[in-house]
């Protein structure tokens, strides 16, 4: 599996999210009192997705430490041949979650630590889902696209639309704005 392929069972598994059960609205109407929100569903059903996908024969772990640090990756998939793919998640808990950017930037900081070796010969990818964006989060995610080093950033918005599922707001993240029903996907590619 690649960095994008990683992605697009990312983006896989929110459309059938929002046909089927719809977990994820779900999890962002509560409020606070749900402690740690829905981002261990999304590490399971990801999971599902891409061993019955791309990586059939493959296995995974939840919160593996990277070779050589003290730092946790959320998940790690062994195929059966190729690279290992390292993936963090992030969720916004809830839609007054406020810290999802932060969690995220952490997690950035997290792979740029990570040495050129070990991006090279393993597949690293972050993502962040979030169902609500303030005015500083389009900025700090705008922001977060200039500076970040050794890979690529992209956010792509949930329109929930069946006929335009995905669109690319990259370059507009700071004038993005989520309707009812949107979310956002932010991902890292290392390289």
């Amino acid at each position: 599996m690649d960095s994008q392929q990683a992605i697009e069972i990312l983006q896989q598994v929110i459309v059938w999210d929002r046909g089927a059960l719809d977990t994820v609205t779900f999890f962002l109407d509560m409020n606070p009192a749900v402690k740690g929100g829905w981002e261990g569903w999304l590490q399971v059903t990801y999971a599902r997705w891409a061993l019955d996908s791309v990586l059939k024969g493959g296995n995974f772990e939840r919160e593996v430490a990277f070779p050589e640090t003290t730092n946790y990756c959320d998940l790690k998939f062994t195929p059966a041949r190729g690279a290992n793919v390292w993936l963090e998640l992030k969720t916004q808990r809830y839609f007054g979650y406020k810290n999802t950017v932060y969690e995220f930037e952490g997690d950035l900081l997290k792979i740029q630590g990570l040495s050129t070796e070990f991006r090279k010969n393993n597949v690293v990818v972050a993502a962040a889902v979030f169902g609500a964006l303030s005015d500083i989060d389009r900025t700090m995610l705008s922001d977060l696209r200039n500076k970040v080093k050794s890979g690529s950033m992209t956010y792509l918005l949930f329109t929930g639309k069946a006929s335009d599922y995905w669109r690319d707001v990259t370059k507009d993240i700071v004038n993005t704005k989520l309707e009812a029903s949107q979310l956002l996907l932010a991902t890292f590619k290392a390289s």
